[in-house]
């Protein structure tokens, strides 16, 4: 069976988005899995009177969504 970009896409979204929950439930009793960091850059806007553009992207990981990641990744490869 040939494997497609977009449902490895869909893999990856899920583990990251899971596993970041996971992370957010279980980080009182378990610190270690709430440990992240953010990445990318806050907003900003250009205006030009007539369009106003405003754009911006972050990203937060933390580790038990780095796990979600591996997780669905490996998942993929059997699936």
């Amino acid at each position: 069976m040939k494997k497609n970009t977009p449902l490895l896409l869909i893999f990856i979204l899920v583990g990251i988005i899971a596993g970041g929950l996971i992370g957010d439930v279980f980080g009182k009793s378990l610190p270690i899995l709430s440990y992240g960091r953010s990445i990318g850059f806050d907003s900003f806007t250009v205006d030009l009177a007539i369009l106003q553009w405003t754009m911006g992207l972050k990203l937060q990981l933390n580790v038990a969504g780095i796990i979600g990641l591996l997780i669905s990744m490996f998942l993929f490869k059997r699936f």
